[in-house]
């Protein structure tokens, strides 16, 4: 796995940040060209890759918005393991409107739909970490996946499971509780919603791992943030959620049982056709929750409302980023119909068998199905996603 090593000071007062960063890849992960995304708002002072190799960097727009491509290409991919090196410093680049990164004096938000590291392209490759990160407030509660800690005004951050990104939240009077192997981080835990969150949350991981074994990373953390922008994500044992008032708590329940599906189901790059998945899958995990939780009616709301979105709906296979529609709509819906067609014990038994070790392509996928329910079912499945 690759290995990142990240020494970042936050300027507040300016919404900007400098980084010094080193990526350490083991030979057998050295492919050429190697491409990196990084946000176009940094102006990168220094960069080397070791040994020599040609390095270029490109202001590109795209998938990411407006991004710098770092290529890299080696003489021998594969041969030596490589050490890439950059220095860079800017204001940080706003992702979305309004904006889901911040950085301020009482609230700092980053993961990557900022592009404040150089991220693998397509954000599948997982690495290990190792981060201090200067200019964050002492009086601020800081949330990450893996270590976190404090010394001479250094937040010291460390994760040796893996992950496509290093994110984390530091805000003013969060608040911690336990329920069930999650830890719930909210600045008012005894709001209805964050009360929701506890609840359901604890039901679902022991839904999820009654279905798919023990989760695969502990502690899991989920972290309730104040912002306009209302969507959340996942990483590797930990989850941001938005305050957003008061939700019907069968919504609040789909959406914590769809995070924390993310922690067995996260394979497939964002800007390719295999994204369904992940998030069709952990969709359709959300929507076995919902029926076991709530009842069969609430769920068929569910699938009534997303029946109505997906009537125009592309196919789920195909060239280049699927819609959201298509991801989270379109896609469970034929998980569905395929419960139906091999039967929901046989279904569930497939998705069992492969949580351990995800399929990363929809070939293997579609293989497994096979050999689970018949080439016929398989085959129907994939017209069905193409379709």
């Amino acid at each position: 796995m690759m290995h990142y090593s990240v020494g970042a000071r936050l300027d507040p007062a300016h919404g900007a940040l400098s980084a010094s960063v080193t990526i350490t890849v083991p030979a057998a992960l050295v492919t050429s060209p190697m491409v990196l995304v990084l946000s176009d708002s940094a102006t990168i002072s220094f960069i080397d890759a070791t040994p020599r190799a040609e390095v270029t960097v490109s202001s590109e727009e795209g998938l990411y918005g407006h991004y710098q491509k770092i290529t890299i290409r080696t003489a021998t991919p594969g041969s030596a393991g490589l050490r890439i090196r950059l220095r860079y410093a800017g204001p940080l680049g706003e992702s979305g409107d309004p904006p889901m990164d911040r950085i301020s004096a009482n609230n700092v938000e980053l993961n990557l739909d900022s592009l404040w590291l150089p991220i693998c392209e397509g954000f599948a490759t997982k690495f290990t970490w190792d981060a201090e990160i200067r200019g964050i407030g002492s009086d601020l509660e800081v949330v990450a996946p893996g270590r976190v800690g404090r010394s001479r005004g250094r937040v010291l951050l460390s994760c040796s499971t893996g992950s496509p990104d290093i994110a984390f939240v530091a805000m003013r009077g969060l608040r911690r509780a336990e329920a069930n192997g999650f830890e719930f981080y909210a600045r008012h835990l005894a709001s209805q919603e964050a009360r929701d969150f506890l609840r359901q949350g604890a039901a679902a991981v022991k839904f999820l791992e009654a279905w798919f074994g023990a989760m695969p990373v502990r502690p899991m953390r989920v972290v309730m943030v104040q912002r306009e922008r209302v969507g959340g994500y996942s990483r590797p044992g930990y989850i941001v959620v938005v305050d957003k008032g008061p939700s019907p708590e069968s919504a609040v329940g789909k959406f914590i049982a769809h995070e924390f599906a993310h922690e067995w189901w996260s394979t497939g790059a964002s800007d390719s056709e295999d994204r369904w998945l992940s998030e069709t899958l952990a969709e359709y995990v959300a929507l076995r929750y919902v029926e076991s939780a709530f009842g069969t009616q609430t769920r068929d709301t569910f699938l009534a409302s997303m029946r109505e979105a997906a009537r125009d709906a592309g196919p789920v296979l195909g060239s280049g980023r699927r819609s959201d529609t298509v991801l989270y709509q379109k896609g469970p819906l034929l998980l569905m119909a395929l419960e139906e067609r091999i039967g929901r014990e046989r279904l569930d038994r497939l998705l069992a068998g492969l949580a351990p070790k995800p399929p990363q392509t929809t070939a293997e996928f579609l293989q497994a199905l096979a050999g689970a329910a018949g080439d016929e079912s398989a085959q129907e499945f994939e017209r069905s996603l193409r379709r």
